[in-house]
């Protein structure tokens, strides 16, 4: 009887055998391995997680292949000046100096105009005889003759376009204009001109000694003379 219950023991501590011994189920540790999701194996093969087929990334492609990345934009410039800087503009323009053609400084630009316009005019005179332009005096700048009586001028510089209106009684050189002369408004004058062309408007009795380009355009002008 011992001997029987010994065996028993035996056997019995035999079919007691591990699962995986007699072919049954895998343990617990080796069921939650094969039972973890698909995502988690393939997020350790790539780096990153991308999936095979994806568009890369510029910016990192770049950085990967060491290609630099575009030259940023320039900022805009400031739009809020130095008040400094705006305070001390005013001050720089009213202590701006002018300088005419003659070497005369003028402090604002009004006075620098009506003084080079008074170098290149001769306006409201009379009785004059010495109104002389020498060589130089007025170097290819345009000349303005008005409101002259009974006066003597000679403009024995090369001048650009030279204007006579209201002239009466006067006698007038123009030296090598090379552009027009315009007289407008001149009664009994006499004119030795050279220039490029004439033209003329509303004289009367007039005397042009001409040497010009092209012939003479005389607009509602009568008893007017001319001569080569």
């Amino acid at each position: 009887l011992g001997l029987r219950l010994r065996l028993r023991v035996r056997l019995g501590a035999g079919a007691q055998a591990p699962p995986s011994a007699r072919g049954g189920s895998p343990p617990a540790a080796a069921r939650s391995a094969s039972a973890s999701p698909p995502h988690a194996v393939r997020s350790r093969g790539g780096s990153g997680g991308r999936r095979r087929g994806a568009e890369p990334n510029p910016t990192t492609l770049r950085r990967t292949l060491g290609i630099p990345g575009p030259h940023p934009k320039p900022s805009a410039p400031h739009n809020n000046p130095d008040p400094e800087a705006a305070r001390a503009e005013p001050r720089a323009r009213a202590m701006k100096k002018f300088t005419a053609s003659d070497g005369t400084v003028f402090s604002t630009r009004r006075e620098w105009r009506e003084h080079e316009m008074r170098r290149f005019a001769f306006k409201s005179r009379e009785n004059e005889t010495g109104l002389v332009k020498r060589p130089g005096d007025i170097d290819g700048q345009a000349f303005v003759l008005e409101d002259l009586t009974n006066c003597e001028v000679a403009l024995c510089d090369h001048s650009d376009q030279v204007t006579g209106d209201n002239l009466v009684d006067c006698r007038v050189l123009v030296g090598a204009s090379s552009e027009s002369v315009f007289i407008r408004n001149c009664e009994n004058c006499e004119f030795t001109i050279a220039c490029k062309q004439l033209r003329t408007r509303d004289c009367k009795n007039c005397v042009i000694h001409l040497f010009a380009k092209t012939e003479p355009i005389i607009e509602t002008s009568t008893g007017m003379v001319f001569s080569n």
